[in-house]
Order: structure tokens, then C-alpha cells, then sequence
């Protein structure tokens, strides 16, 4: 999260115990997209408060370690326990970690065969050096974008069918509006939320002018 935000890596980092967030303005297919991102903690005794964070999640990013096979393996247990709050459709993303490191346990073929299996997809990324991190969160960004656009173009279709549309009470406005998508990711074996919503940049005000 502070390698896309910041693009700093802290090599004394420690594993996330709480949520923290961090936002970022990017640039989608000349939208512009304001990105609130949740690193949460990912140790089993913390599982419990992760499920406010991503009840309302519209994407996740599951990140495991390229040199621990056990994070990776725990990857599943993370996408069987977002399946428990999150739609069957919502984007998944996989972010092998340490792409840096040489000795790697987890084989890129494996991981790639498991992110097409529930309908994902498999990026290697370093933190350290900030390979395929700009990739994951704009694949991701995108997504959830195509997602809520296709919901939008459906509701519009039903409503001109019909002119007594009932709310199914979920958000799906993309630009020009206060609503906000969310999205999500998994930093360190930990899970890391992201909101993202329409901004648009202040005009400057004209000299003399209040």
C-alpha cells in the first residue's frame, strides 16, 4: 500500500495489527478516480474485525508471499471466507509478492491456475522495487468500473421498462454522484480495503475575485 501510494518500501515494516487507509487520485480511461485503501491485519486472531472492512468491498486483492508456501495456501481460506459476505461476480485479484526474492516456493503456473479457477487474476508484484503494483490496482480499478457500469446500463434497462423500480439498496453510480465504490486488498497476508469515487480538482480562483 505505501509502495502504489507513496512509492516508499519500508524494509522494517511489520505485519498490520489494525486498519489503516490511504487514499489516491488516479486517472481510469480519462475518468478520474479517487482511491480510499484499508491495509487490515491478516493473523487469524484478527478475522473477526476484517468483515467490517470488507462486507461492502466491490473488488478484493489477495496478496501471498512468493517464498512461503503457507500464504499462499491461505489464500483460499481468504476467498472461502469473502465469499461469505462479498457477490459471486465481485473482481479477485492475486498478487504474488517478493517477485524480487529468488528463492521462491510458489510457482507462477500454480498461482496463476488457481486465480483462473474462481475467476480472477494472477499479477507478480515487488514491493520492494514496484514491479506490478501500478498494474494490479488499475486492473482491479478498471474491473470495478466495467462491473457497476454493466449494473448501471441493466437498472436503466429495467427502469424503461417499468416506471416502479424497486431499490435493491446497492449503489451503483459510477461518476457525478456522492456514492462511493468499494474495493479491496490483501497486503501482507492481511486484507487492505479500497473505496473509489468521481473527483474532480479544484478550479483555481481569478485574482481579485472573492
Amino acid at each position: 500500500m505505501l509502495r502504489y501510494c507513496k512509492n516508499v518500501f519500508d524494509h522494517g515494516q511489520v505485519s498490520t495489527t489494525d486498519a489503516s487507509n490511504l487514499t489516491k487520485n488516479i486517472e481510469i480511461d480519462d475518468q478520474k478516480v479517487k482511491l480510499f485503501i484499508w491495509d487490515t491485519a491478516g493473523q487469524e486472531e484478527y478475522h473477526a474485525l476484517n468483515s467490517v472492512y470488507y462486507r461492502d468491498a466491490m473488488a478484493v486483492i489477495l496478496v501471498y508471499d512468493t517464498t512461503d508456501k503457507d500464504s499462499f495456501d491461505k489464500v483460499q481460506a481468504w476467498v472461502d471466507e469473502l465469499n461469505l459476505y462479498l457477490p459471486k461476480d465481485t473482481p479477485i485479484a492475486i498478487a504474488g509478492n517478493k517477485e524480487d526474492l529468488s528463492n521462491r516456493q510458489v510457482e507462477i503456473e500454480e498461482a496463476e491456475a488457481y486465480a483462473a479457477s474462481i475467476n480472477g487474476a494472477h499479477f507478480s508484484t515487488s514491493a520492494k522495487t514496484g514491479k506490478g503494483i501500478s498494474d494490479i490496482f488499475t486492473a482491479v480499478t478498471k474491473a470495478v468500473i466495467r462491473k457497476h457500469k454493466k449494473e448501471a446500463k441493466a437498472v436503466e434497462k429495467t427502469r424503461k421498462k417499468s416506471s416502479k423500480l424497486k431499490s435493491n439498496g446497492r449503489n451503483i453510480g459510477i461518476a457525478g454522484d456522492d456514492d462511493d465504490l468499494s474495493l479491496g486488498e490483501n497486503s501482507n497476508r492481511g486484507y487492505t480495503g479500497v473505496r473509489i469515487s468521481s473527483y474532480t480538482k479544484e478550479k483555481k480562483k481569478s485574482k481579485g475575485c472573492c
